[in-house]
């Protein structure tokens, strides 16, 4: 039952559009799924290899202000034991040039 129950969960995290990325509790990226990949346009070796701040040349609030590593949401979830539900944040993309904006839940 257990082997069935992963499966599930496996299935439904490769398959699914929404992007999924999973931390480590010291907040280094230890898997994420394809559709992250796809919406990011980065691999995911890529996105271990470096931290937030390293993979994007500029990370935004909606008001256009930077979006500091340490106040990602995913960061604060971890800091503060708190969900952190519809953070909006844009990433400008290293592809496309062009600013790729996320809605983002991060839950420790």
């Amino acid at each position: 039952m257990l082997q069935e129950s992963e499966q599930k969960f496996r299935t439904l995290f490769e398959t699914m559009a929404q992007g999924i990325v999973i931390y480590d509790q010291d907040g280094k990226i230890i898997s994420a799924n394809p559709a992250t990949e796809s919406i990011l346009g980065l691999t995911i070796d890529q996105m271990q290899a470096r931290s937030l701040t390293d993979l994007y040349r500029r990370v935004i609030h909606e008001d256009g202000t930077d979006f500091p590593e340490e106040t990602h949401p995913s960061a604060v979830a971890l800091r503060m034991r708190k969900a952190m539900h519809n953070v909006v944040m844009g990433v400008l993309s290293p592809k496309t040039d062009r600013f790729i904006w996320l809605n983002i839940n991060a839950v420790p």
